[in-house]
């Protein structure tokens, strides 16, 4: 009976730690869906400084060009470019905060580097 109990017991370890592993392996994987890799998320002071020579026009940047900007990835961009071309020209930078995916922690970093004129 007792050598029964013990493989009881290192059975139900096993399927804990294959569970687990599973887990593991789903989190892995749906975090590699959901992350946009072309966007890093936070840049140093002399980063950004070092990025922007001339500011950089809202209303008229490419993707390319918007991509030069820090915190800015291609699809990012891309929703800068939409939101332009569905609400018309940016009246203002601030208004840049509008487009999904721009906060305001990001408006802090562009705002120096980006124009509208």
């Amino acid at each position: 009976m007792g050598r029964l109990l013990e493989l009881f017991k290192s059975e139900k370890t096993l399927i804990l730690i294959s569970f687990v592993f599973i887990a593991v392996i789903i989190c892995y994987c749906f975090y590699d869906i959901t992350v946009d890799k072309t966007d890093k998320l936070s840049y140093s002071k002399d980063e950004v400084e070092s990025m922007a020579v001339e500011l950089v026009n809202i209303n008229t940047a490419d993707v390319k060009t918007l991509c030069s900007l820090p915190n800015i990835g291609e699809s990012t961009a891309k929703r800068i470019i939409s939101y332009r071309e569905k609400n018309g020209l940016f009246q203002s930078v601030d208004e840049i905060q509008n487009v999904y995916g721009i906060g305001y922690q990001d408006y802090i970093i562009l705002q120096p580097l980006i124009t509208v004129q």
